[in-house]
């Protein structure tokens, strides 16, 4: 239960704030059709890329479906950033309003509903039959959080309607440029990840250090810029007169006044509980701890495969061949959340032969217990797991016979 609440929490977060706001504020400027078109078509993408992700695999790399659908992306939430903020300043842009909004609820819902029409079909794994305990669960927490993030996006939606224009838009422009930021950091791993990139020594450093450090840091401020334009609702609210021309009035006017509060309280409980869907979840996932076991792989003609579809699930993986001497060499395997895959020896440089437990989305040497970013698996430094050279090709992930014999010596 708690990791499809989690999940689809963490997957639905962004897009349902982006998608209130941005409905919110232009609901009147942008034609409704191109709305509905773009959602339309970013709903179909993203169903049928994880149709064929679930039944032919091979015939759609998951990283490149993300890149391809995230450069566009960023560039066209900078464009809702500047269009946004200039909005109160010039008044024909129409033509650009509805192409902007068009391309970014198509690109945002093609990424990110994707993993969410996947996870249905998980829901048997592992088990005999719908009968099961386990299942409900599964599909309480997978439903518990789409009603949740539903509600915040309907709830943005209408206060952003009503907000003061001055702290909307400011809010509205923020928000937009953090998630653009958080995109763009996913760009970069995966680059860093399929090695698209080189090490540009401390650039990479810093990057990796955003990657790793900046999502929870930008979670919060969203959550607060979105709290604001609720509060500034409200502050408006308490500061309008109650009284009309007649007492029909006067009670329509109260109406309106209670409805607007209550929606500014509804999108500030929907926050908090996907704050505490999301770290309370995680936390509670923390209690149990489960070591991945060792798997003996042997090799064909000098190269081990895997298929990378082994990998989705994002979780550890731990490994083991022996070479030639009779040596065991293990390795680790785990995809990372922002996309690419971190392989190393599962060992580091400092507590040698160790290895590592997964707990809480990191991994963890069991020597000093120091939590590592699944993100950074793959590069030097640290109690980092120890890299050695890999290869994707074809949805396949292969590993040289001749990297894990050259390691043989640090498991002696």
């Amino acid at each position: 239960m708690l990791h499809y609440l989690v999940n689809v929490t963490d997957t639905l977060f962004f897009p349902a704030v982006l998608i209130g706001v941005v409905l919110g504020i232009y609901a009147g400027s942008v034609k409704g059709k191109a709305m509905l078109i773009g959602a339309a078509l970013g709903a179909t993408i993203a169903l049928a890329a994880a149709l064929i992700r679930q039944f032919e695999p091979k015939a759609l790399t998951r990283e490149y479906y993300d890149l391809a659908i995230l450069i566009p992306m960023v560039v066209f939430l900078m464009a809702l950033a500047i269009v946004t903020a200039l909005r109160l300043h010039i008044e024909k842009i129409s033509v650009a309003s509805n192409i902007v909004v068009f391309a970014v609820l198509l690109l945002t819902l093609a990424y990110s509903l994707t993993d969410i029409f996947i996870y249905p079909f998980e829901f048997l794994n592992g088990l005999d039959s719908f009968y099961d305990k386990e299942f409900a669960l599964r599909v309480f927490g997978y439903a518990a959080a789409l009603l949740i993030l539903l509600t915040l996006c309907g709830a943005v939606y209408s206060v952003s309607r009503g907000a003061p224009t001055e702290i909307l838009v400011f809010c509205a422009v923020s928000i937009t440029l953090l998630i653009a930021f958080d995109k763009l950091l996913s760009v970069l791993s995966i680059f860093y990840s399929r090695k698209m990139l080189p090490d540009y020594g401390w650039l990479t450093s810093a990057i990796f250090f955003l990657i790793s450090n900046s999502q929870s840091v930008i979670f919060y401020l969203v959550c607060g810029l979105t709290a604001l334009i609720s509060l500034s609702l409200y502050l408006w609210d308490r500061m309008q007169a109650q009284e009309g021309a007649n007492p029909a009035i006067t009670r329509k006017l109260i109406a309106d006044s209670r409805r607007r509060r209550r929606l500014s309280f509804l999108t500030v409980f929907s926050l908090f509980l996907a704050a505490l869907s999301l770290n309370g979840g995680a936390w509670l996932s923390e209690q149990n701890i489960e070591l991945s076991p060792l798997i003996e792989v042997k090799d064909i003609d000098g190269v081990i495969s895997f298929s990378l579809d082994e990998f989705d699930d994002g979780h550890l993986r731990r490994y083991v061949y022996k070479t030639k001497n009779g040596i065991d060499v293990k390795f680790l395997i785990i995809k990372k959340k922002r996309g690419g895959y971190g392989v190393g020896l599962d060992a580091c440089e400092i507590c040698g032969v160790a290895g590592y437990y997964e707990k809480n989305d990191r991994v963890i040497c069991s020597r000093c217990s120091v939590a590592i970013n699944i993100a950074t698996i793959g590069f030097y430094g640290g109690c980092n797991p120890i890299p050695f050279p890999y290869e994707i090709t074809n949805s396949m992930l292969h590993i040289y016979i001749s990297a894990l014999e050259k390691e043989e010596n640090r498991f002696r």
